[in-house]
């Protein structure tokens, strides 16, 4: 999927649109996703990384409304039509 704006995040456009997975699944991309301490803490490959959150702050911090500015990755959906995933299913906007 290409992104509309090169200097965002590609989730940025899906937001009140719709995206299907594979051929059954459909979700309405409901808002964008905001971050918090929890991306900087080890997992069980991975250190612990403050620069993550830093990093998402400077490249996508958007206005939430009465939420204020927030650093955000990844989007909210909620499901339309319910579906099976399967590994590699192509992920599409439909509207």
């Amino acid at each position: 999927m290409d992104c509309p704006d090169e200097s965002g995040f590609v989730e940025n456009a899906w937001v009140g649109r719709i995206l299907a997975i594979g051929p059954e699944l459909r979700v309405r991309v409901s808002i964008p996703c905001p971050r918090c301490v929890m991306t900087t803490l080890p997992r069980v490959d991975l250190p612990l990384d403050s620069a993550v959150l830093r990093t998402v702050a400077q490249l996508n911090k958007l206005n939430l409304g009465d939420f204020g500015d927030l650093p955000c990755a990844d989007v909210y959906a909620d499901v339309m039509t319910p579906g099976r995933i399967r590994r590699h299913e192509a992920v599409r906007l439909v509207d």
